[in-house]
């Protein structure tokens, strides 16, 4: 979180954003942080003004991508990144020592990909059993789906049987 606000406010700082009430927006919200935060904000600014520039200026293309996007879509975004976060951190306390500290080894790409493989795992043994609760005909079809599909399909068919739930109560 601290990270986007020092991009955002060397962007600011720098003119490379357009939008002048974003840029209030944020100026607004910089001042109102307590003063430890702000001595940590302009630290890391430090590092970001001498970082190499290459990476600096991918790092600002792309904020620059990401302010472009309307707040919405940043909030569902930035939500559904949290909610990953929180999952990851779950599935990490749950394995083995070996395992997690082999995982977290790993590059953070190749983590992330591991760790999904395992919560899909979980969720096969949470969704099969679900399978049975169904007619014949439906229970086939979900039998007869592809993995991937087959956890889409019921995480969908749950979704809206909840939704339906909460709607007759």
């Amino acid at each position: 979180m601290l990270g986007v606000v020092v991009t955002a406010l060397f962007l600011v700082g720098s003119g490379k954003v357009a939008d002048s009430s974003y840029r209030r927006d944020v100026i607004r919200r910089f001042l109102a942080l307590p003063a430890s935060k702000k001595v940590e904000i302009l630290a890391r600014w430090r590092l970001l003004k001498w970082m190499p520039k290459d990476r600096r200026r991918k790092l600002i293309e792309r904020l620059r991508r990401w302010l472009e996007k309307p707040r919405w879509q940043r909030k569902a975004l930035l939500l559904r990144w949290r909610r990953w976060r929180a999952l990851r951190r779950s599935l990490l306390r749950q394995l083995p020592y070996k395992k997690r500290v082999a995982l977290l080894r790993l590059p953070p790409w190749q983590r992330n990909a591991e760790l999904a493989k395992i919560f899909n795992h979980h969720l096969l043994q949470v969704y099969k059993p679900l399978v049975y609760l169904f007619g014949e005909e439906q229970k086939r079809r979900f039998l007869s789906l592809r993995r991937e599909r087959f956890l889409f399909e019921m995480r969908r068919l749950l979704k809206r049987r909840l939704i339906l739930a909460c709607r007759m109560a």
